[in-house]
């Protein structure tokens, strides 16, 4: 990209998608936390934690692309001159 304001807005949009993936991943583990028991650290509901444990694993995986594409951005961006 050559436009210098258009990839800062982006960059911009991307740290607050970034701040908004530790959000959600701070619920994710206060789910977590519920649906384990506890007395012995099992699942109070077999079928609901393995529904969620799909969840946990997409938001971990926005989370890493999220970061990816920040970094590509923040790199490509050094090469644009104002």
């Amino acid at each position: 990209m050559e436009d210098k304001r258009t990839m800062d807005e982006i960059i911009n949009q991307a740290r607050i998608l970034e701040e908004n993936n530790w959000n959600t991943m701070e619920c994710v583990t206060g789910i977590d936390l519920l649906l384990t028991s506890n007395n012995n650290s099992t699942t109070k509901d077999k079928e609901l934690s393995e529904k969620f444990s799909d969840i946990r694993k997409k938001a971990e995986e926005i989370n890493h692309l999220t970061k990816n594409f920040l970094s590509t951005l923040e790199s490509e961006s050094k090469n644009i001159e104002y």
